[in-house]
């Protein structure tokens, strides 16, 4: 039988994925099939979640859901340009749920 701490931190993560579901939902309307860097380039290939700066999870761990997930601060990018932002060769600025700026390092 599983304890009380044991229950509390798995209700805690149903909570938390279920959250995070709600908000992939609406990024993946918002986005299409399409990765959002260079978006009019036509780039399509395979898609992945981003999370902008200051929001990666490693930076949110602990948080309530309502503030670890929004659709603000997470877009799709296709592993290139995943790979280019994670290593800071590529800037992205302005809110994920409005226009963004991309720009090259």
């Amino acid at each position: 039988m599983a304890g009380i701490t044991a229950k509390a931190r798995a209700a805690k993560t149903r909570k938390d994925a279920a959250y995070a579901a709600k908000v992939r939902a609406k990024v993946e309307k918002r986005e299409g099939n399409w990765c959002r860097s260079f978006a009019d380039t036509g780039c399509n290939g395979p898609l992945q979640w981003c999370h902008m700066a200051g929001h990666r999870r490693f930076e949110t761990r602990g948080l309530p859901p309502e503030q670890r997930h929004s659709t603000a601060w997470t877009l799709m990018l296709c592993a290139k340009h995943h790979a280019d932002y994670d290593a800071r060769r590529l800037r992205i600025t302005g809110n994920a749920d409005g226009p963004l700026e991309f720009t090259r390092a």
